[in-house]
């Protein structure tokens, strides 16, 4: 009976979650913060006037499954190596597709010389009795392998396996926002061995409108609790009876040491669904904290770049502040194509495997 009343319960709230699909893709008009209360103005950008990508080898698999493919966006009139970001998608962990990829971001094939990967991972879905699949941390495994698979094969494009940022929306910014301060931490235990040896470090994450903190999400309300609840496979919808185990190591806080890369962080300070006060702040803080062992070093000098919005759970290209963004990107990887450029320190050597989490050893 237990069992057939929380079949009947899933298939119910799950039928009101589908719904969503492109819904959670990020910001607007935006607030610059060096410090959390400095107000700037921010400066449009035409986008029109980007140098549009030579060419797009799209439905590349990363891994054996028919969601593991990525598109990849490549620079034309450019030598190269390039730099790449690994982009995620946004659509509650529920939806969502590869070809979703923000105007911004495709802008910094052209400006800047950066190829951008975007990838398809596993979503979370229903199995015949109403129980769910895919849920936490198989599309985390995803994005490890992903990442790790592009810099494995960085030649076949003429990629630069020493400069890879993470990205994301929404659902897509919490996995590249985990994946950044956790590499090596969720990894499909059917990985082979040529990428086993491959690190899954990256150099930078940026992070629009992610959901970071897991205790308090579900007391957004809305949709919070159905998406929580299916991405950490709860019984029925109550956030209140999800595993805590789960629920701290899906928080992105919990993993942050000092080998954190420098992240960006973008939200919108009338999002209903992913509030600033519980999620934006506390991240960025704890961030900085974690690249900074003083605690005394000022938001944007330890790398953490924190932009608040005067938007709900929207973003375009006309709202964000793409140049604040893309300074931030010129400084951690920069668009030349040899030597260091980054203004802060890097979290690893490319090619050497993570270590594992203290938390999580043997």
């Amino acid at each position: 009976m237990e069992q057939q009343r929380r079949r009947t319960t899933t298939r119910g709230r799950w039928a009101a979650i589908a719904v969503v699909t492109g819904a959670f893709l990020v910001l607007g008009p935006t607030t610059s913060l060096a410090a959390l209360q400095t107000r700037t103005t921010r400066q449009p950008v035409a986008l029109g006037s980007a140098e549009p990508a030579s060419s797009i080898v799209t439905g590349v698999s990363y891994g054996p499954g028919p969601e593991q493919l990525l598109d990849l966006y490549l620079p034309s009139g450019r030598t190269g190596p390039f730099p790449v970001i690994v982009y995620a998608h946004s659509g509650g962990w529920i939806a969502g597709s590869r070809t979703n990829v923000p105007d911004f971001i495709l802008r910094q094939v052209g400006r800047a010389g950066i190829a951008v990967a975007s990838i398809d991972y596993r979503l979370v879905t229903t199995a015949p009795d109403g129980s769910f699949v895919n849920s936490f941390p198989v599309p985390d495994e995803d994005v490890d392998r992903a990442v790790r698979f592009v810099r494995a094969h960085a030649a076949t494009w003429n990629l630069d396996p020493q400069r890879v940022l993470l990205a994301g929306a929404s659902a897509g910014g919490h996995l590249a926002a985990l994946a950044a301060a956790a590499p090596g931490e969720f990894v499909d235990p059917t990985l082979p061995a040529d990428l086993i040896g491959v690190s899954p470090r990256v150099d930078g994450v940026l992070d629009f409108v992610g959901i970071s903190d897991f205790t308090t999400f579900g007391a957004a309300g809305g949709w919070a609790p159905g998406l929580m609840t299916a991405f950490l496979d709860c019984p029925d919808v109550r956030p209140d009876r999800c595993d805590p185990a789960a629920i701290t190591a899906a928080s992105v806080a919990t993993h942050l040491d000092a080998s954190a890369p420098p992240a960006f962080l973008a939200y919108g300070t009338r999002d209903g669904l992913v509030p600033p006060e519980t999620q934006a702040i506390p991240l960025a803080a704890a961030w900085a904290k974690a690249r900074d062992v003083t605690g005394d070093t000022p938001l944007a000098s330890s790398g953490v770049a924190l932009v608040l919005a005067d938007t709900e759970h929207n973003i375009d290209a006309s709202t964000l502040d793409v140049a604040a963004m893309e300074a931030w990107i010129d400084t951690i990887i920069g668009p030349s194509a040899s030597g260091p450029t980054g203004t802060f320190a890097r979290s690893s050597n490319a090619i050497a495997p993570a270590a594992p989490h203290p938390r999580h050893r043997g």
